[in-house]
Parts: structure tokens; C-alpha cells; sequence
């Protein structure tokens, strides 16, 4: 479970709802909860929504996930890393989590095919990501350009 599914899943509850408007969860995220200011709190939200973990509908958003099986320690503070640097997970975690719940299966399972695919394929983890989501009928289009520049990425640092 990434930070960004545990701050999203603690405030879900904590408000004891499986629907909040987008100020609701803005204003609990800052007000209540303290944790950013309402800004930075929104950003949050953005992000949530950006790395499919929050569906938005008419100003109101729904977790993508079952918020039950994540687990939030009582003393849970997301840092500010939350939104940096684009604010979503990275690309492999974001496919993960979208393949697991495509498929239905939890997310070891999910990165076991990926690295099954890996394997099968020899090729970057994130094009066997993207191999097993599209497998999984996920539209992997909004992916194709990111992962490019995160493999890339890699070989211009070496």
C-alpha cells in the first residue's frame, strides 16, 4: 500500500462514507485532519484522482479500492511528498494497482504476473506492466508515453 492510498483511506474512515465531495475531503485533509493546508490538501485530492485511486463524478469522489483492507496506523501523517514531483505513485505502482483490480486479485499476485511477464518477454518491468494490463483489457494508451521517459530516464543516467 502506497502513502497515497493510506492518507485516502484514512480519511474515508474517518468520515465513515464511501462518497465525499471534492471540499469535504478537502477540508477534512487540512481542517480536521491537519496535515496540509487546503491547497496543498487539494493537491492531494488531484492526485489521488491522477493515479486512479479516487474516482470523480460531479464533484464527488469514490475510492477505487476496498478502504477496509488497507490499514492505517493511529498516528498516520502523510508527508509532502504526496504531490511532488507530479503527485501520483509511480508508473509501475499505479499499473499495478490497476491491474490488480482489474483482474481481481490482490497486488502481489498482480506483480507476480508482471514479473512473469518480465521474464517470458525480456523487457523493462514497466512494458511487462504495460503487457499484462493491456492483457487485461486496462487502456494502456495514457501509459505508453510515461514509461517511455521513465525507461529512458534510466539510461540517460548511467
Amino acid at each position: 500500500m502506497g502513502e497515497l492510498e493510506t492518507a485516502i483511506a484514512a480519511i474515508f474512515k474517518a468520515k465513515g462514507s464511501e462518497k465525499l465531495g471534492e471540499r469535504e475531503f478537502v477540508m477534512f485533509a487540512s481542517m480536521n485532519k491537519r496535515w496540509f493546508s487546503p491547497k496543498d490538501a487539494q493537491r492531494m485530492m488531484e492526485a489521488g484522482v491522477k493515479a486512479k485511486l479516487l474516482a470523480l463524478s460531479d464533484g464527488t469522489l469514490t475510492p477505487t479500492f476496498k478502504v477496509a483492507d488497507v490499514s492505517v496506523p493511529i498516528d498516520f501523517a502523510p508527508s509532502q511528498k504526496l504531490f511532488q514531483e507530479g503527485g501520483a505513485a509511480p508508473l509501475f505502482q499505479r499499473l499495478v494497482a490497476e491491474i490488480s483490480r482489474a483482474k481481481r486479485m490482490n497486488k502481489r499476485e498482480a506483480i507476480a504476473a508482471v514479473n512473469r511477464k518480465q521474464e517470458e518477454a525480456d523487457v523493462e518491468i514497466e512494458v511487462a506492466a504495460l503487457l499484462v494490463a493491456r492483457e487485461a483489457g486496462i487502456d494502456i494508451g495514457q501509459y505508453i508515453g510515461e514509461a517511455k521517459e521513465e525507461i529512458l530516464g534510466r539510461y540517460r543516467q548511467e
